[in-house]
C-alpha cells in the first residue's frame, strides 16, 4: 500500500523539484541582465553627470563672479555664507578662502551705504515663497578697492533640520559702470579741453568753412563767432595776418590782434558731425610761453650770463661746423687776462667781474670780424679763417695789443690790462676741435711762461714740455716714497767767517734724471703735494742740523725755505715746536725763508703766522726782496730780521748806477733795524763791492755750490 503510494508521488516530487530548478534559473538570469542595465545607466549617468560638473567648474571659472549658500540659523538671523566659490579670479580678487565666513565679515566687507538696503532686501525675499531676487551692491575687494557686485538669489529652502537656506551667484560688473563712467569724463574733458585757455579748437567742414571755433580762437582774431561761422578757414587767417601786419605763412605762426602772433602746434583729425558729414577737427596748443622759455634755456645753455657772449658748448659746436665745412684754414686763438687773480682779490669780484665785461666788448670791438666766445672766467677764445690765417692771426693779435694800451676806466678806476694769447693752426696743429682747442691752450701757457703780454703759436715741442710737467706732477709723490729727494747745503758767509747754510732740495729723477727745484716745487704747490714736501724738507733738514751739531761741535745757522701752503695749514706752528722738540735743536740757529709774493693772498694772516714763529725763537729772512710786488712799507710791518736782496740786484753792482741803488737800498734796510744778504755772487768783484757797501751777510757759487752736507762740511774744513 505505502509502496503504490510512494510510486505515484515520487515522479511528482522530481517533476516539482525540476520545475523549481527551471523557474529558479530563469529568475537568476533575469535579476542578472537587469542589474547589468542598472550598471550601465548608473555609467552613463555618472559619466554624463561628470560632464556637467566640468561644464560647470568651466563656468566658474570664466564667469566674473562665484556661487554661495546663506545658512540663516536660529544662532545667527544674519546668515552665514558658505565657501562653494571655484572662481580663481574670484577667490583672489576678494581674498576668499575654502572655509566660510561669519555674517559680521561679510558686511563689513559691503559698503555702508549699502549694508542697511541689503539686508532690507534679503527679510524682504525671505518673507516671500518663490521666485528669483536681484541685487546691486559695493563690496570691497583684497586691494581696499570697492567693486560693483550683482547678486543673483533663488527663493528659500528649507533643510532636513528645519535651517532656512539661501543660494545665489555673485558677479562683478564693476567694469560695466567704468565704462559708463568713463564716457562722462570723456565727455567732461573734452569740454574742458575746448573751453580750456590755451587750447585752440575750431572745425571745418568738407568745403574748408568753419562750422565751430572756441573762445580763444576768437579772440585771438578778433572776430564774433557769427562772423567766423560758415566762412573760410584759411581766408580768415590771411586776412587777419595782413591786418596786424604779421605776414608769416607758417603754419605755427597763429594770428593775434593780441600783440603780436602766438606759436602753436596744431593737432589735426578727421571727424564725423551729427549728419554723418565728414568734418576736420583742429586742436592747437598755444605754446608761446613755453617756446620762449625754451629759447630763454638755448640763450643760457649757449652763453655766458655775465658777458651776453657764445660760451664753450656753442664755440664748439661752431668750430664743428666750421672745420666741417672745410673753408680754407681756420685758427683759434686761446685769450687770456694777465694777472686778473689780481683784480679779483685785491678789489673783489663785483670789480673783477665789470672788468670782465669791459675786455669782452674791447674783444668784441678788435675781432669785429670773427666771433669771440667767452670759455668761463679770464679765458676767451676767437676762431679765425683765412687763406693766410697766421698772418691774419698776427693782425688780430696787434690790433688786441693796441687796444689794451689804453688804460679801461671801471667805476671810476683805471687799470692796464693785458693779455696772452695763445694760437692753433687747423689742421697743422690739430684735425678736430678737441686737438685744436688742446693746442691753443698749450700756446697760451707757453705765452704767460715767457713773461705774458704776448703771442704764441703752438709749436709740438710744446706738447712734450707739458707732458713733463704731467709726469713730474705726478711723480712727486711717489718720489717721496722712494726717497729720491736729497738735500745739499750752500754756505753763507760774513766777510771773515762762515755763519750758516742755506738748505736746497735736488731731485734725480729715475727717468727725466736731475730735476731743476724751479720744475717740480711751482707744479708742487699746483697739485698740493707742496705741503707733504715740505714737511719732509723740515724733518731732513732739523736731522742734519742735530748730525752737524754733534759731530762738528759748534753751532751754525741755518736757512730754510717755507711755502705759502705750509704757513696756510694751521698745525704748521705746532709741528715746527714738536720736532725742534724731537730733535733737541735750539731755534736761535733757525731761519724760515719766505719769498714776498707769498704775502700778497693774505698779508695780515701771514704776518699772525710769523710773528707765531718768532716766539718760538726761529727767525725770518724775506727772500727775493725787489723782485715781486710788495711795497717797503713791508719792511716795518713784517717780522723780518734778514732781507736777501736778488741776484738782478747783484749781477750789476759794479755800475754807477746799480752800485747807487744797492747802497740806498741797503742803507734803507738798516735804518729799519734789519740786516742785508746778498745771494747770487759768482765773482769777486762782486763781493768786494758788497763788501764796500756794508753788506751783512754773502752767498753764492763765489764762495761755493751747493754740495751734500757731509762733503761741504768736509771741503769747509768742518770735519777731519
Amino acid at each position: 500500500m505505502i509502496s503504490n503510494i510512494t510510486g505515484r508521488f515520487v515522479p511528482v516530487i522530481i517533476i516539482l523539484c525540476a520545475l523549481w530548478v527551471f523557474f529558479n534559473l530563469s529568475s537568476q538570469k533575469k535579476l542578472k541582465k537587469e542589474k547589468e542595465e542598472l550598471q550601465r545607466r548608473c555609467a552613463e549617468i555618472e559619466e554624463c553627470l561628470g560632464r556637467r560638473n566640468t561644464l560647470l567648474h568651466a563656468a566658474q571659472r570664466a564667469l566674473p563672479g562665484g556661487f554661495y549658500d546663506i545658512r540663516f540659523a536660529p544662532d545667527d538671523p544674519a546668515g552665514f555664507l558658505s565657501g562653494r566659490c571655484e572662481s580663481i579670479t574670484w577667490s583672489k580678487a576678494f581674498h576668499l578662502r575654502k572655509q566660510g565666513y561669519s555674517s559680521d565679515w561679510w558686511l563689513e566687507r559691503v559698503h555702508p551705504e549699502d549694508r542697511g538696503p541689503l539686508m532690507d532686501a534679503w527679510q524682504s525675499f525671505l518673507s516671500r515663497n518663490g521666485g528669483v531676487n536681484t541685487l546691486c551692491y559695493r563690496m570691497l575687494d583684497g586691494r581696499g578697492i570697492y567693486r560693483r557686485i550683482l547678486t543673483c538669489q533663488n527663493y528659500p529652502e528649507t533643510d532636513e533640520t528645519g535651517v532656512m537656506l539661501l543660494s545665489g551667484m555673485d558677479m562683478d560688473i564693476s567694469s560695466i559702470y567704468w565704462h559708463q563712467d568713463r564716457e562722462g569724463f570723456d565727455q567732461v574733458l573734452a569740454r574742458a579741453l575746448v573751453n580750456c585757455q590755451d587750447v585752440l579748437a575750431a572745425v571745418t567742414d568738407s568745403r574748408g568753412e568753419l562750422c565751430y571755433t572756441n573762445d580763444l580762437v576768437q579772440q585771438h582774431l578778433g572776430c564774433k563767432k557769427d562772423e567766423l561761422l560758415g566762412q573760410s578757414w584759411d581766408k580768415i587767417i590771411s586776412e587777419v595776418k595782413e591786418q596786424t601786419c604779421h605776414g608769416d605763412r607758417q603754419r605755427d605762426h597763429f594770428p593775434s590782434v593780441f600783440g603780436g602772433p602766438r606759436s602753436v602746434r596744431w593737432f589735426c583729425n578727421d571727424i564725423l558731425n551729427e549728419r554723418g558729414e565728414r568734418a576736420t577737427l583742429s586742436l592747437g596748443i598755444d605754446s608761446t610761453e613755453i617756446e620762449e622759455a625754451k629759447e630763454e634755456i638755448n640763450r643760457l645753455a649757449y652763453y655766458d650770463a655775465l658777458t651776453g657772449l657764445p660760451n664753450r658748448e656753442r664755440m664748439f659746436s661752431d668750430l664743428r661746423d666750421v672745420l666741417r665745412k672745410n673753408q680754407g684754414d681756420v685758427a683759434m686763438l686761446f685769450i687770456d687776462l694777465d694777472e686778473f687773480k689780481d683784480i679779483n682779490d685785491v678789489f673783489g669780484h663785483d670789480m673783477g667781474d665789470e672788468v670782465l665785461r669791459t675786455f669782452s666788448q674791447l674783444l668784441s670791438i678788435a675781432m669785429e670780424e670773427y666771433p669771440v666766445y667767452r670759455l668761463g672766467g679770464d679765458e676767451f677764445v676767437c676762431l679765425v679763417h683765412s687763406l693766410n690765417v697766421e698772418a691774419e692771426v698776427k693782425r688780430m693779435a696787434k690790433r688786441i695789443v693796441q687796444l689794451l694800451q689804453s688804460p679801461v676806466s671801471v667805476h671810476k678806476k683805471s687799470y692796464y690790462l693785458s693779455c696772452s694769447i695763445g694760437a692753433a693752426l687747423y689742421p697743422a696743429h690739430g684735425t678736430d676741435e678737441k686737438e685744436l682747442y688742446k693746442a691753443a691752450d698749450i700756446a697760451m701757457y707757453h705765452a704767460k711762461e715767457k713773461g705774458k703780454n704776448r703771442l704764441c703759436f703752438y709749436d709740438p715741442e710744446l706738447t712734450n714740455q707739458a707732458l713733463y710737467r704731467i709726469a713730474i706732477s705726478s711723480d712727486i709723490h711717489k718720489a717721496l716714497l722712494k726717497k729720491e729727494f736729497r738735500m745739499v747745503y750752500q754756505p753763507i758767509c760774513t766777510k771773515e767767517r762762515i755763519y750758516g747754510f742755506e738748505a736746497l732740495i735736488r731731485w734725480k729723477h729715475p727717468v727725466f734724471g736731475n730735476v731743476a727745484p724751479l720744475d717740480f716745487i711751482p707744479l708742487a704747490e699746483k697739485n698740493g703735494t707742496i705741503g707733504e714736501l715740505g714737511y719732509w724738507i723740515l724733518d731732513q733738514v732739523f736731522s742734519d742740523i742735530k748730525c752737524f751739531h754733534d759731530q762738528v761741535g759748534e753751532q751754525q745757522t741755518f736757512f730754510i725755505n717755507i711755502s705759502a701752503k705750509q704757513l696756510r695749514d694751521k698745525k704748521f706752528v705746532s709741528k715746527v715746536k714738536r720736532k725742534l722738540f724731537e730733535k733737541d735743536i735750539d731755534a736761535r740757529f733757525v731761519i724760515f725763508e719766505i719769498t714776498e709774493s707769498t704775502l700778497i693772498e693774505d698779508f695780515e694772516g701771514y704776518r699772525n703766522i710769523l710773528m707765531q714763529i718768532r716766539a718760538l725763537g726761529i727767525r725770518i729772512a724775506l727772500d727775493d726782496f725787489g723782485t715781486g710786488y710788495s711795497s717797503l712799507s713791508y719792511l716795518t710791518k713784517l717780522p723780518v730780521d734778514i732781507v736777501k736782496l736778488d741776484k738782478s740786484f747783484i749781477d750789476n753792482v759794479s755800475l754807477q748806477s746799480e752800485k747807487k741803488l744797492v747802497h740806498n737800498l741797503i742803507q734803507l734796510i738798516q735804518d729799519y733795524g734789519m740786516q742785508t744778504l746778498g745771494e747770487g755772487i759768482e765773482t769777486q768783484n762782486q763781493f768786494e763791492e758788497l763788501k764796500k757797501l756794508r753788506c751783512s751777510y754773502f752767498q753764492g757759487y763765489y764762495m761755493s755750490k751747493p754740495k751734500p752736507p757731509k762733503e761741504l762740511w768736509k771741503d769747509m774744513g768742518l770735519l777731519n
